[in-house]
Parts: C-alpha cells; sequence; structure tokens
C-alpha cells in the first residue's frame, strides 16, 4: 500500500517546511488512513492525533501504530476538534454533494495545511480550505506522488514499499 508514501510526496510538494515537530490531527483509521499514519510516525516527528467515527477502531489503530513506532506521540480523540498544523480528512466523510466538512471550520482555521485526500473535486473541506486560505494537499496529489513508487515496485527490481522508495526512476 503506497498511500502513506503518496501522501508524504504530495504533503512536500506544498508544504516545503516539513513535517517534524507538526501536530497532526487524521480523521480516519480505515486501510488509507492507517497507511498515512505509518508514514507520518516512520518520516518525521510528530504530535499525532487520530479520530474515526468509530472510536473503538481508532483507539486499536493508536496501540498497534504504537507498538510499531514505539517513540512516536499517539493519542485518539472523538472529535476533530483543537489546535493542529496540518489537518488530514482521510475518511470517506464529506465526498457526497451537499455533505458537511469532516472536520469543523474553526479547526481548518487553526491549520497551515489542510489535506482532503478524496479524489472528489469539490468537497465542504476544500472549500473551507481555499476560502481561508490554507496550503491544501488533494487525494490527486496524492495519486501522483505514488505513481513512480507503483512502477519501481511492479516493473522494477523494488521487492517492498521501502525498495521502492530507495530505487531511482529508470
Amino acid at each position: 500500500n503506497f498511500d502513506g508514501f503518496g501522501f508524504v510526496a504530495a504533503h512536500a510538494a506544498v508544504d516545503a517546511t516539513g513535517l517534524d515537530g507538526k501536530r497532526v490531527l487524521l480523521v480516519g483509521c480505515g486501510g488509507a488512513g492507517s497507511a498515512i499514519a505509518a508514514s507520518l510516525v516512520q518520516e518525521a516527528e510528530i504530535a499525532l492525533t487520530l479520530c474515526d467515527i468509530d472510536h473503538d477502531r481508532a483507539a486499536a489503530f493508536a496501540r498497534r501504530l504504537a507498538a510499531f513506532a514505539p517513540a512516536a506521540r499517539i493519542e485518539t480523540t472523538p472529535i476533530p476538534a483543537g489546535a493542529f498544523d496540518l489537518v488530514i480528512n482521510a475518511s470517506t466523510a464529506g465526498m457526497h454533494p451537499g455533505d458537511p466538512s469532516p472536520i469543523p471550520a474553526e479547526t481548518v482555521a487553526a491549520a497551515t495545511t489542510v489535506a482532503d485526500i478524496v479524489t472528489v473535486e469539490d468537497t465542504a473541506l476544500k472549500r473551507t480550505a481555499a476560502e481561508l486560505g490554507k496550503r491544501l494537499v488533494v487525494g490527486d496529489a496524492m495519486v501522483a506522488g505514488q505513481i513512480s513508487l507503483f512502477r519501481r515496485f511492479l516493473l522494477g527490481a523494488a521487492r517492498t514499499e521501502r525498495d521502492a522508495l530507495k530505487a531511482k526512476d529508470a
């Protein structure tokens, strides 16, 4: 699963300040959200707060993630609110026309960078981020960050995701 690596690449293209020291809110602990969280705690020293509509799922994932990255600062919250440098929607919430944003406007306003990984072009979260002048990471940018990794993995000598990251494009 290259979702996490693709997200890190997409974030780097939008925010040159990097991830170290950032307070990050990640909404959605499913497949893509889990991969993004794993890559984030491997790539940088961050304070990661996980939120999922199923708080028990978020708590269980936080425990698995802490075992994977024991030095990481990880907590959970039942409500996606607070002050964060980076807020990420990795859930399906908000992707249908008329859906509300999965992250409150006050939380978006306090952030420097907002990410909405759904590939739907127009969402309430993307509109709020644009209205507030926030840096925005979108799902299509995450997919673009995955393309060369996929090629290295599927057509090259790479046997693992990490091997694909180390390989050079042909």
